[in-house]
This record gives C-alpha cells, sequence and structure tokens, in this order.
C-alpha cells in the first residue's frame, strides 16, 4: 500500500455512518469497506444509537421514513447530525428536500451512490445542501456538453482554466478530486472555485448548478 493510500484510507475511516434499512444493502456492504457504518433497522434504533455514538451522517431509506419523521425529530435531538435520504427516483428528492434533508441520494446504482456519499462527506465541513443524484440537473436539462458549459462560463466571464475547473464541479468533483485531476495544488483550486462563485454570484456549489441549469 502507498503513503497516498494510507493517508486516504485512515482519513476515511474517522467518518462514521449509520445506515437504517431493513436489511443490510448491496451499498452498506460498499460502504463498510472504507468507514464505520452502523445499521439500524428503525427509526426508534436509530434513536437509540444516537446517545452513544453520534456519527457524522445518517443515511435512511425512504421506505424506512416515507414521512421524514426524523427530520421533524432531529431539531429536538441533542447532536444534530446530517441526515440523507436513500431513494428510488428523482421525484421522491422533492418531498425529502422540503423537510429539510441534507440530501437525497439515488440508490438504484450501488456504485454511483456510495461515489455520491463519498463526495457528500468530503463536503459535510462546507454543509452544503447538495443536490445529489444518480444524474445531475444540468445533464437532465440540457447542459450536457462540455462545448454547453464552455458557453455559460464565457457568459460569466470565466478564464480557460476555470471553464475547465467549472465541467469537473458539474461533475460533482471534490476540490481534492479536481487539484487530483488536473494537477494542480488544492489551494489553487480552492482561488479558483472562489473566482467561479464571484463571477456567478454565488456561495456554494448548489447555487452554482443551479444558476447553470437556469442559464
Amino acid at each position: 500500500m502507498t503513503n497516498n493510500a494510507l493517508i486516504t484510507t485512515t482519513q476515511n475511516q474517522y467518518a462514521s455512518l449509520i445506515i437504517v434499512e431493513g436489511k443490510p444493502s448491496h451499498l452498506y456492504h460498499r460502504l463498510k469497506q472504507f468507514y464505520q457504518v452502523q445499521v439500524a433497522k428503525t427509526l426508534e434504533e436509530c434513536l437509540s444509537l444516537l446517545p452513544h455514538s453520534i456519527p457524522d451522517l445518517i443515511l435512511i431509506d425512504s421506505s424506512i421514513d416515507q414521512s421524514g419523521q426524523l427530520l421533524q425529530l432531529s431539531p429536538s435531538l441533542s447532536s444534530q447530525p446530517p441526515i440523507a435520504y436513500l431513494v428510488n427516483h428523482q421525484d421522491d428528492q422533492a418531498h425529502y428536500f422540503s423537510k429539510n434533508a441534507f440530501a437525497c441520494i439515488i440508490k438504484r446504482e450501488v456504485e454511483t451512490a456510495y461515489q455520491q456519499i463519498k463526495a457528500l462527506i468530503s463536503n459535510l465541513k462546507q454543509y452544503c445542501h447538495l443536490v445529489i443524484e444518480q444524474a445531475s440537473l444540468y445533464l437532465r436539462q440540457g447542459i450536457s456538453s462540455p462545448q454547453s458549459i464552455a458557453s455559460i462560463g464565457s457568459a460569466h466571464g470565466l478564464t480557460k482554466r476555470e471553464k475547465e475547473i467549472l465541467e469537473l464541479i458539474s461533475n460533482y468533483l471534490t476540490n481534492n478530486e479536481i487539484a487530483t485531476k488536473t494537477g494542480l495544488a488544492s489551494n489553487t483550486i480552492k482561488s479558483h472555485v472562489g473566482q467561479i462563485y464571484k463571477k456567478f454570484n454565488v456561495k456554494g456549489r448548489r447555487a452554482l448548478l443551479e444558476k447553470m441549469n437556469a442559464g
């Protein structure tokens, strides 16, 4: 194992999750390879775990909590870890976002869902209210090609490098992942992302993607 791999594994292991689902799924087993994961079969079992183990993130299968009950209980909890829902379809997302879910993840494709959860955990410190789904919003509504993204970037005065980073942001890469892909330093990426936000007059990734979608 290389030093970089060791560092990545060590960092991932600090993240702890509670996943609430009827029985351990393929996604649970995928997450367990890299994170500290506890399983709860019911909301009551999840609540019983919280006084003893405060996770970085709670993942709830929508079939277990169709009404968003845990979101309603969250303000009364002594700790308020972010709550994300695992849903079957894009149409299910609005219901949970309207109740202030931290994120909604379409669970059909295990590897895609895992990568989205990984990106979500990477952004927990920022507490971004990310729109996470199997196909990103801009892809579904016509901002599908690098040329389209470049055109939007040009309209907002982005440089060539900023347009490149904008495309990677649109694919839900974190700053660290963008740095690795482009070969640039993390601080350089952070600076570029800050400039992109400034030129789009937004304060985060979700607002940026929504503004891109709006044209």
